[in-house]
């Protein structure tokens, strides 16, 4: 019998990442319903939803993986079958949001569109938990140097930028201590199995810099990034984008402190707390004053709006 724990740690972390893909396929049904001819309407929805299920296995996997690592000693057959219901569960979820869009598309087309049917997928995604999750374990073979992850939306790649720029001046950081996937010189080696790869740094990296944008909310992977190294109790830092506020956090991070890139004091706190926790000492302020000024510069930019308060303690 699963414990209680993994059961709450994996559903936590469900939650959230896939109410993202759900709302990511709301978007993706919309946009592929107004397509014309009808045909390329219908191939559109299927598209969406076949994506849509790959994601979802995707993240289940994953997600089972992490609560295994945080849980050891669960039984794998019992994890592959919780693991199984909670893809069909979404499967049907998917199929009620697309059966509308298709019902429309079908009848502009006088049911000459393509079926409504993407059982092979799940039938895909069903093969992959299965020959992943009945003998789970985390991959050895990855010994990684990455102290710092983060983890952020490719829609925030230039404060992800800045903020990896500040991080290396300030600190005594090589560049292959710091993973940021949208950030040249700080992406994944070439070749390697991305999401295992990820997720080994994932939880293992000292230090989590969460960019927490619109973006970021609305995006899966992030979501799960983020809880996934919520579970782990490990330090995990959100960092407020341009324009966010604390009170606009949801799930676990929502009870974390968060820094905002708005506010020069916070940024200061940010590197004092990322040298405490990495066991480095910092560089003075005045050799890293021209990143965090860049920054802020950024901020402001980018937002025309007051500086936000410090978040509650």
């Amino acid at each position: 019998m699963l414990s209680n724990f993994f059961r709450d740690y994996a559903e936590t972390q469900l939650a959230g990442a896939l109410a993202a893909a759900q709302r990511e396929l709301t978007v993706q049904l919309d946009e592929a319903s107004r397509k014309t001819p009808y045909y390329s309407a219908g191939a559109g929805l299927l598209k969406a939803a076949e994506w849509q299920i790959e994601l979802r296995a995707r993240l289940i996997r994953d997600v089972c993986l992490n609560a295994i690592a945080c849980s050891p000693g669960e039984s794998s057959s019992e994890v592959l079958e919780f693991a199984q219901a909670r893809l069909l569960s979404e499967h049907e979820q998917i199929h009620n949001s697309t059966l509308p869009y298709w019902l429309q598309v079908q009848a502009i087309g006088r049911g000459r569109g393509p079926l409504l049917d993407f059982k092979s997928d799940l039938h895909n995604g069903m093969k992959m938990l299965i020959s992943t999750l009945s003998t789970p374990q985390i991959s050895a073979e990855h010994n990684s140097s990455v102290e710092v992850f983060i983890s952020h939306s490719s829609l925030d790649s230039e404060l992800a930028f800045l903020v990896v720029g500040l991080l290396r001046a300030a600190l005594p950081l090589r560049s292959e201590q710091i993973r940021c996937t949208s950030v040249d010189g700080y992406r994944l080696p070439a070749g390697v199995d991305t999401d295992e790869w990820l997720r080994d740094e994932i939880l293992g990296a000292r230090l989590l810099v969460g960019i927490m944008s619109s973006s970021s909310l609305a995006s899966a992977y992030v979501l799960f990034e983020l809880g996934a190294r919520w579970g782990t109790k490990q330090c995990l830092v959100p960092l407020l984008a341009p324009g966010m506020r604390a009170e606009s956090l949801k799930g676990p991070v929502a009870s974390l402190n968060a820094l905002s890139c708005e506010n020069q004091s916070q940024l200061h706190q940010l590197i004092a707390n990322a040298a405490k926790i990495l066991g480095l000492v910092p560089e003075g302020p005045q050799t890293y004053q021209a990143q965090l000024d860049m920054i802020i510069t950024f901020a402001q930019s980018s937002h025309k709006g007051p500086p936000p308060a410090a978040s509650a303690p």
